[in-house]
């Protein structure tokens, strides 16, 4: 029912109101929508009865990494680019294409992205659509919802130790279930969970809130996560209480890779399964950005070094546009303050390369003659720009 101000609550009959709501106990053939505490909600199985019963295979969405049936759990320092990742999942499940080089399931997927509005969504979906060849017209089966400006709150605890499911929790499973989503994206966990992150009794319910929706719906579920201090600091990239890790059947960590001799961040990423209950612990993609999105380095179905190359050298070109209307001329010396590399990769516009990246596309376009260095004067005194070699008409 809705109150006078718009806000949902779910009343079960008998249960005294939202108060008493909790998660724990709801059958597995309940599904999210189902009174929780319902008898009935245990059922025992006797093995001897599976005698000639043949045994399911277990079921992924990327083999060894993405699992069908729970939560997976993916972690990693504000920035880094987990949102990036999991929008490419939802459009490489939507368009059968690889993700990060990976063969995925093709499936129907929902994403509930809490820390991007609809045109950062969009924006990044453009710049992976044509890094991936598709278009928009191909990811009919995805859909993704923005959470910015809303409480997106999954449920919360009393001071006794209930933990309330909330009407956000319910209108997600009821969108998931609506368009058949076998991929349920959660970006991120600090939106999603008003407990004590460090409680582990409140940790594993919610968790295990989301298991039995992942399993209601027969889908994967990945929950992006930022790590606590104590797991930025130790490397491992975990939470606040060993809980997350423990309750999670599998967990991956996206982290940067080096930086560059500037401090700057130089656009490599290692994606890593820190965790797998289901497959071998230890597997990596390297990353890197590129055109701003993530791809693969040197992996069958990614950006190979060559393709990359020719990508920052276009952002070269196309950012020396950009300064030259601007009236902001460009040097090719190291120790110039106005020097190309440098500057570019300072620019907010840069696609994510780096200082060195500028250097080795620059190098490179002055080998194949698309720039040069030219004179030009500036308040009667001579200097030297870099400028696009002129074409044969003498127009640049």
């Amino acid at each position: 029912m809705r109150d006078a101000g718009g806000t949902f609550e779910r009343f079960y009959p008998g249960d005294g109101g939202p108060d008493a709501q909790d998660a724990r106990g709801a059958g597995p053939d309940a599904g999210p929508h189902a009174r929780p505490d319902a008898p009935g909600a245990l059922m025992p199985i006797n093995p001897a009865d599976l005698e000639y019963t043949p045994v399911p295979d277990r079921e992924w969405l990327i083999p060894d990494w993405l699992g069908v049936g729970y939560v997976t759990g993916q972690y990693g320092d504000g920035g880094v680019g987990k949102g990036m990742t999991a929008q490419a999942l939802q459009t490489a499940t939507a368009t059968g294409t690889a993700w990060l080089g990976y063969a995925v399931k093709p499936c129907r997927s929902i994403g509930l992205y809490c820390e991007d509005d609809n045109d950062e969504l969009h924006r990044r979906q453009d710049r992976i659509c044509t890094a991936n060849g598709v278009s928009f017209g191909d990811l009919e089966p995805m859909r993704w919802i923005s959470g910015v400006g809303h409480d997106n709150t999954f449920c919360t605890f009393t001071s006794d130790g209930k933990m309330q499911v909330s009407a956000r929790y319910y209108e997600v499973a009821e969108i998931a279930k609506n368009h058949d989503a076998k991929l349920i994206i959660l970006d991120n966990v600090a939106d999603l969970f008003g407990g004590n992150e460090n409680d582990r009794n409140q940790v594993r319910r919610f968790i295990n809130l989301l298991n039995r929706l992942a399993l209601d719906r027969g889908a994967a579920i990945l929950l992006n996560c930022h790590p606590s201090r104590a797991g930025l600091a130790s490397g491992s990239l975990d939470g606040g209480s060993t809980a997350w890790s423990n309750s999670m059947r599998s967990r991956w960590t996206l982290a940067k890779a080096v930086v560059d001799e500037d401090g700057q961040d130089d656009g490599e990423r290692v994606l890593s399964r820190a965790k797998a209950n289901y497959a071998p612990d230890g597997g990596t993609i390297k990353l890197r950005w590129a055109g701003g999105v993530l791809v693969p380095v040197n992996r069958e179905g990614g950006l190979s070094g060559t393709a990359i190359r020719a990508m920052v050298e276009d952002t070269f070109l196309t950012l020396l546009d950009r300064c030259a209307a601007q009236n902001l001329f460009l040097s090719e010396s190291r120790n110039a303050g106005n020097y190309a590399p440098k500057v570019f990769a300072s620019r907010p516009d840069r696609e994510g390369y780096t200082k060195r990246e500028f250097e080795k596309a620059m190098a490179s376009l002055f080998a194949s003659r698309k720039i040069i260095v030219e004179d030009y004067k500036r308040n009667r005194q001579a200097f030297k720009r870099i400028a696009r070699q002129p074409d044969e008409e003498g127009e640049e």
